[in-house]
């Protein structure tokens, strides 16, 4: 397992913090770590997120009028702030 080196006293701490609730440093710290530095997802947890975003967006279809569109493109977007501009 890769190591990484923290002052002294930071790991004192750390390890009175862990005795307290009664768990090892690797155990107070990975939550933390896998926070900030989250797995990468697999291919199938990718699809399955996908999945879910594509039901969610299908679920909520019907709240449009039929034929609507949404104006996507840049220059519709920014149309009314480029007239206020002028």
């Amino acid at each position: 397992m890769p190591t990484i080196t923290v002052p002294d006293d930071t790991y004192s701490k750390l390890t009175t913090r862990a005795a307290t609730i009664g768990i090892t440093v690797e155990q107070l710290v990975l939550p933390v770590l896998e926070q900030i530095a989250p797995p990468t997802p697999t291919p199938e947890e990718r699809q399955r997120a996908l999945d879910t975003w594509q039901r969610l967006v299908q679920g909520r279809a019907n709240r449009y009028p039929p034929g609507f569109q949404v104006e996507t493109d840049r220059e519709t977007l920014y149309r009314e702030r480029e007239d206020a501009q002028l």
